[in-house]
């Protein structure tokens, strides 16, 4: 109970009787009395005796363990209540239907003075309906809490008002702090302790882990709890404990092993039903009962400071042990003294007693409890029914008969008010000398969207009209629906306290902040608030919390040679999403915010999916593509909270028509010219031609002038990079302007080309008869005749034909005859070769004319200047072949033609040859050199002034100079 009770002195209750009851002699014949008695305890009983109770204390007493009470605020836990020691010891007599006490309170039982009235309870209630487990208290303001348990849970109640729920758990046990918070205890796997302070519980805390019989609690000046509970003993012996709640913890328990003391026996051997009281000094004051010989009161020494944390001193004095068949008892305190209501004797009659053991008054009946306050000692006790009987200054009233019931709790309130809580079947009854307030309505809470959801944290919002009482509230929230709102599931915010919201009468928002929550998870809360009448709770609602977006690629449409429509969509997740993609012609293999281009290429274009839950589908179009080309492409969306990938799709752009571009005419001579373009097959087979003509049709197309050729044309292939397309064209004439355009086509289209222009050449015929030399340019023809020896200086085109004629000379040197023109070299003409290709069929060498004839009777001179060969143009016979490279020693070689035949003269002139086979004459000169590859023939004559190396089978048939060497 809450209050730290004052208590009126004994002198100040019954100085009147106490005179008569205190003689000398009556005192002496007490003393001889129990010392007998102890005697013959001690006499009759053996060492080894056990002092148990045969009977449970439920058969002791005669009512179900759900109402035992012991004092005011002290229970039997009917979960844990076991068979406790007590009942009359098999060795003394049963006592008399009248008890013994230390002091006659006969007197008073006589009733010698005559009683004031009886309180008058008027007004009745029921406070719970299949409840039991009942405590009670008072708090300063004459507010009224029962405590009870039913179906398993633990209730609270103020006045008339809502029950609360407290906890799982059942057997409470309540006490009310000067500041009028609420301390609770009960079993619930073990002994719970929970505080309430103005409308908010703290978190369950753990006394006891396991089972206790019996507990008591009240609290100090600074709203401390006290507790004091049985521990069930070890070997046998029960322990009576006292902790205290040091800020949170629980202090170093205090064992209470002691009981009645005598000659350093230690005499009890079961130490329960404690009941403890802070005293106004914040002194703890310890009542419990011990079985030796049917029980023992033992008091705490007042001496002990709560703070000392000391073990209990043993009173073990007076009356104690003589209160044979003690079973229960409660305390109250008066300042720092206190009484002890108690039940005694077979017949179960209740004595009130003070600290100095003298019995204040007795009455018939059972589970007595005391209660003082305001200069009131108000008792309860059942005897038949329930009873209530008080001493106000004047001497114990007589009884007041409140009906029915048990496990009464009395309590005396301000102005004169008297309460008793009892069990009445399984309902718990109020009996009350006022009526009672109309309870306190509990608030009005609705619960309202959350707001503010972000990926880890969302604003939980509700409202609660205070409904005229100080509320306040706060909300609780999981990941799992927990159906309706309770306090107990998920997670509180804030964890202790919550939101004042006044005691006004019409709705108040409030809300509180969740934070450390999981992105893309829903969350079930509800708002709940709490006033005097009660706790009230909102409809669950529920939220999911932001994340990043899911994006999905769809497929391009619109898909075109050169552009597509890119679509997709993303689920924004609760949070502003924007989305945008990412394409190339490679495969990235996975989507990612690096690879290829971007579309739009700047975040400030992305488009807008806002911050809604649900998929919303966006698209932007490409274009620049290439035509026949696989492109890969994925949907990306981004949010405050992150960035997500749609898979890598894929499309092929179409074939397009070609692409031409008409490019310049070269080469261009008087009588011919080749037309150029680049086409594009556009990723489908192509054919390119071209269209010229002498007068400009404008623009392209395929009906103007001469087309060339005159049916198909070029095949060009069908990729999708630019393709060379080229066409030379003859027969024009010298100094005209002519006007062409590339023209392509596939199966997707036909494409023009620009229109370009040429100007064919005013090119010369140029005849040699005399020597001289030739500059390099375009020449419509070139003749040479005898006995002119002519030399080119310069590259040369030809229209139409080079020709030597017989005893004409022409010296190539390294330069080339090109053009669309021909080149003839007659017999008994002369050519100078210097190219290292010789001369040959295809685009090397000297001669690169359409059109080549070399004579196998002309004159054949290979005067180079590095290593040549003779080319696969010279005829396999020749008349006369003279070498005369003028290269350096080692680069001055040419290299004849297997089974090369010279019918005439071969003569090394300098440098070296290197052939094999049949020769007419052979003159080697001093700077020249043969270098044979196999053995030779030679018809004619032999000269050798140079060198001949290699093999020596040769054959002449004719004369033969050698002033040379053979290596």
């Amino acid at each position: 109970m809450s209050e730290i009770l004052n208590n009126e002195t004994e002198s100040s209750l019954h100085s009147s009787a106490k005179g008569k009851l205190r003689s000398g002699l009556f005192r002496q014949i007490l003393v001889v009395v129990a010392i007998l008695i102890f005697a013959t305890v001690m006499v009759k009983g053996t060492p080894g005796r056990a002092f148990s109770f045969v009977d449970s204390v439920n058969q002791f007493l005669g009512f179900s363990p759900s109402a035992f009470e012991f004092g005011l605020t002290e229970k039997a836990n009917p979960a844990l209540d076991q068979p406790k020691n007590g009942g009359q010891d098999p060795g003394l007599a049963a006592p008399s239907s009248t008890p013994v006490f230390a002091d006659a309170a006969s007197a008073k039982v006589a009733n010698t003075v005559v009683p004031p009235p009886a309180p008058t309870f008027g007004y009745n209630y029921t406070i719970a309906t299949s409840a039991s487990g009942l405590d009670a208290a008072i708090d300063s303001l004459g507010d009224l809490y029962s405590a009870y348990g039913s179906g398993g849970n633990i209730y609270i109640k103020k006045n008339l008002g809502e029950a609360e729920l407290v906890s799982a758990g059942s057997g409470p046990v309540i006490a009310i702090d000067s500041s009028n918070n609420i301390h609770i205890i009960y079993a619930n796997s073990g002994l719970k302790y929970k505080k309430k302070t103005g409308a908010v519980w703290a978190s369950e805390r753990t006394v006891v882990p396991g089972g206790v019989a019996f507990y008591s609690i009240d609290t100090d000046s600074t709203g401390a709890a006290h507790i004091a509970y049985d521990d069930g003993g070890t070997s046998g012996r029960g322990h009576v404990v006292y902790v205290k709640d040091n800020a949170g913890t629980w202090s170093d328990p205090i064992f209470d092993w002691w009981g009645w003391y005598d000659g350093g026996c230690r005499c009890g051997n079961y130490y329960h039903l404690p009941v403890i009281r802070i005293d106004s000094g914040d002194k703890y004051h310890l009542a419990y009962a011990f079985d030796n010989w049917g029980g023992q009161v033992s008091w705490s020494s007042s001496a002990i400071n709560i703070a000392s944390n000391s073990v209990n001193g043993d009173m073990g004095v007076g009356v104690g042990w003589q209160a044979y068949g003690l079973t229960r008892h409660s305390l109250t305190l008066n300042g720092s003294d206190a009484y002890f209501a108690h039940t005694i004797g077979g017949t179960q009659n209740i004595a009130l007693l003070n600290t100095t053991w003298t019995i204040l008054s007795s009455f018939a009946g059972s589970a007595g409890s005391a209660y003082y306050k305001s200069g009131v000692v108000g008792v309860s006790y059942v005897n038949g029914n329930v009873k209530y009987i008080e001493d106000a200054g004047a001497g114990f009233s007589d009884p007041a008969d409140l009906g029915a019931g048990s496990s009464p709790v009395a309590l005396v309130g301000s102005l004169g008010s008297r309460y008793v809580f009892f069990q009445n079947g399984s309902d718990i009854k109020l009996a009350s000398s006022q009526a009672l307030a109309p309870p306190t309505p509990p608030p009005t809470v609705t619960t309202t969207a959350a707001t503010s959801v972000a990926s880890t944290s969302a604003l939980l919002n509700g409202s609660a009209n205070p409904n005229g009482d100080a509320t306040t509230g706060w909300f609780r929230y999981a990941t799992t629906d927990p159906g309706t709102c309770n306090n107990t599931f998920g997670t509180r915010v804030p964890l202790t306290g919550g939101t004042d919201l006044g005691s006004g009468n019409s709705d108040v928002p409030y809300g509180v902040a969740g934070t450390g929550l999981v992105a893309g998870t829903t969350y079930y809360y509800c708002a709940i608030a709490s006033n005097a009448g009660g706790t009230s709770f909102g409809t669950v609602l529920s939220f999911t919390t932001s994340d990043r977006p899911t994006a999905t690629t769809n497929s391009a449409t619109a898909i075109s040679s050169s552009g597509a429509t890119l679509n997709g969509s993303a689920n924004p997740n609760r949070d502003s999403a924007y989305g945008y993609y990412r394409y190339s012609a490679s495969d990235p293999g996975t989507c990612s915010d690096s690879f290829g281009t971007r579309v739009p290429s700047s975040s400030g274009s992305d488009s807008i999916l806002g911050s809604g839950s649900a998929p919303v589908a966006y698209a932007f179009a490409v274009s620049g593509l290439t035509p026949a080309t696989t492109y890969y492409y994925c949907a990306v969306a981004r949010n405050s909270v992150g960035t997500a990938f749609g898979a890598v799709l894929t499309f092929n752009t179409l074939a397009s028509a070609p692409v031409v571009a008409t490019l310049s005419a070269a080469p261009v001579t008087g009588i011919s010219a080749t037309m150029n373009a680049s086409v594009n097959p556009g990723g489908d087979a192509t054919t390119g031609w071209f269209r010229y003509s002498t007068v400009s049709p404008g623009t392209c197309n395929d009906s103007f002038g001469t087309r060339a050729p005159i049916s198909g044309g070029s095949t060009l292939g069908s990729g999708i990079v630019p393709a060379a397309l080229q066409q030379s064209i003859t027969e024009l004439s010298p100094a005209t302007p002519y006007y062409y355009c590339a023209i392509a086509q596939n199966s997707v289209g036909t494409s023009l080309g620009a229109i370009m222009s040429f100007t064919t050449a005013a090119t010369p015929d140029v005849v040699f008869g005399t020597s001289g030399s030739v500059a390099g340019g375009t020449y419509n023809s070139i003749t040479v005749n005898a006995p002119a020896v002519v030399t080119v200086t310069g590259d040369i085109a030809v229209n139409s034909c080079v020709t030597v004629n017989s005893g004409g000379t022409l010296l190539m040197g390294g330069f080339t005859f090109t053009g669309p023109g021909c080149f003839t070299l007659n017999s008994g003409a002369t050519l100078g070769i210097g190219s290292p290709s010789g001369i040959t069929t295809g685009p090397t060498g000297n001669i690169q004319t359409a059109a080549r004839t070399f004579d196998p009777g002309a004159t054949y001179l290979y005067n180079g200047s590095a290593i040549q060969l003779v080319g696969n143009a010279l005829p396999a016979s020749v008349a006369n072949l003279t070498i005369a490279n003028t290269g350096a020693l080692g680069n001055n070689k040419v290299n004849g033609n297997p089974g090369q035949a010279v019918t005439g003269l071969l003569r090394v002139q300098q440098g070296t040859y290197a052939s094999a086979s049949d020769y007419a004459d052979v003159q080697i000169d001093p700077l020249g050199t043969v270098t044979l590859g196999g053995p030779i023939t030679v018809s004619g004559n032999w000269t050798n002034n140079g060198t001949l190396v290699g093999n020596r089978l040769y054959q002449f048939n004719r004369q033969q100079h050698y002033s040379g060497c053979h290596l």
